[in-house]
């Protein structure tokens, strides 16, 4: 599946937000840090949720997960980038 930039965006900042702090952020966190509002924060998690991505339980905090299929998306978006940087310094 293909994800939109913003997309990208939230799932790499929920990874490394869980990582840096050790829980989750909230959607409320996700809305402030990529500026935009909670209700289309929340359409975005939909689809990477949707996506298989990102997992959450329902009416609990911060249970929102990135999981090994949305860990895989960001490392293969990260090799790319690697590669397109290693070809752009051999030019």
């Amino acid at each position: 599946m293909e994800l939109s930039p913003r997309q990208k965006r939230i799932l790499k900042f929920i990874r490394d937000a869980s990582k840096t702090k050790g829980y989750p952020p909230s959607f409320t966190d996700i809305a402030n840090h990529i500026g935009m509002a909670v209700s289309t924060t929340d359409y975005h998690l939909r689809v990477l949720k949707a996506a298989l991505y990102v997992t959450w339980q329902p009416d609990a905090n911060r249970t929102l997960v990135v999981t090994q299929a949305g860990l895989d998306f960001l490392e293969e978006e990260e090799e790319k980038k690697r590669k397109a940087r290693a070809a752009a310094k051999a030019v």
